[in-house]
């Protein structure tokens, strides 16, 4: 039963309801802005809280079993100053400060023993206040990166509405708002009675003669950045990699760290500047790229395309331009939807892509609602 009630704190962390709220209100945002823009919500389902409770629930269990299988144990201070941080960040700065940085900046305050020794010393404190190996913050912000990395590759990027501008030139383009967030459990390990003292309840048990206690501790995962030339998929795709990768190293890097201990703060260090270098590097190709996703004067341009509709099904993609339909030649919108009525239960495609190849697709459609194609067009 202790173990339960233990475990059941993770639903009373603020972090983790904070978290709830923002991607509540992204979605109540992301809806309005596609209503005033295109007249109804192009993804009506909420798939922002749909993949901030996948990403608690699978990174959570993935997290703590290669935290517990390690061994990974963190100090109370670091926790409560991790904690105080991250909910910082999601109030007043939203997505400004990455959990990586925040990692990084509560291991570098607490390497301060000053302030150690002020609360020790003004405060009767029950909690121990010592320093957490150095060794299992590299770890710990590894294995955030390489979960960080896990996030952007398969949930960022599925779901893109468009948001229409205007260029340099005064044409009109499109681009891509990614902005999702997650908040998962991650099981760590806190050594000696220090929660004990704090909460009587708190289970503690014995390793060796080593006794620790389990926390569950919120961790803030987020992504927002902004494309205007590239596939937001593919884009991702590239940054989740990139990402996985550098948590791989990370883990490396930890285990060379138990041989030389010194190489360890700056280990954390390199891992949190290339880990912003990736996303820097990323939004600078997308901006220096010549392809926009611009407005179409030959055919129509596709700049979003609804999940489960015909148009998904037959592989039309974002950045294709429609030339025609049902062998009819279209150059705008009306054209478009009367070549699609001229044969209501059945649609081909001729479409040129953005290596400017040719292809053509067909495929059924629905018979009572022959518009719903699934294409999202400049209006």
């Amino acid at each position: 039963m202790d173990y339960l009630l233990t475990l059941s704190i993770i639903f009373i962390q603020p972090v983790l309801w904070l978290g709830i709220i923002k991607v509540l209100l992204n979605n109540k945002k992301r809806l309005s802005r596609e209503r005033n823009s295109f007249n109804t919500a192009i993804y009506q389902n909420n798939f922002e809280l749909k993949h901030f409770l996948l990403g608690f629930l699978l990174f959570g269990i993935f997290g703590s079993i290669l935290s517990i299988l390690v061994g990974t144990f963190i100090s109370v201070p670091w926790i409560i100053l991790y904690e105080v941080l991250l909910l910082l960040n999601i109030v007043l700065i939203p997505y400004r400060l990455f959990p990586i940085i925040i990692a990084g900046i509560t291991t570098l305050i607490t390497m301060i023993p000053s302030i150690f020794d002020y609360i020790n010393d003004n405060f009767d404190s029950s909690i121990d206040l010592s320093m957490t190996a150095n060794q299992n913050i590299l770890f710990l912000i590894s294995l955030i990166i390489l979960i960080s990395g896990l996030f952007w590759r398969h949930f960022v990027g599925r779901y893109n509405t468009p948001e229409i501008s205007k260029n340099k030139r005064g044409n009109r383009v499109a681009g891509y708002l990614l902005n999702e967030m997650t908040v998962f459990p991650l099981l760590v390990l806190i050594p000696g009675d220090q929660l004990q003292k704090a909460i009587s309840f708190w289970p503690t048990f014995m390793v060796g003669h080593q006794s620790f206690s389990l926390f569950l501790l919120p961790v803030l995962l987020s992504a927002k950045m902004k494309i205007f030339k590239n596939v937001p998929l593919k884009i991702t795709k590239k940054i989740g990699n990139s990402i996985i990768k550098l948590g791989i190293f990370g883990f490396i890097l930890t285990i060379v760290s138990y041989f030389f201990p010194i190489i360890t703060l700056c280990s954390i260090g390199i891992l949190i500047i290339v880990y912003l270098l990736i996303l820097i590097r990323i939004k600078l190709q997308d901006l220096k790229s010549k392809k926009w996703f611009s407005d179409a004067v030959e055919g129509v341009s596709v700049i979003g395309v609804r999940p489960s509709t015909p148009a998904d099904k037959m592989g039309v993609e974002i950045g294709d331009r429609i030339v025609e339909v049902n062998n009819k030649t279209v150059h705008n919108e009306n054209e478009f939807y009367e070549a699609i009525l001229s044969s209501p239960t059945f649609c081909r495609l001729k479409l040129i892509n953005r290596n400017d190849r040719i292809k053509i697709t067909e495929s059924a459609i629905y018979n009572d609602s022959p518009n719903e194609l699934g294409v999202v067009l400049f209006k």
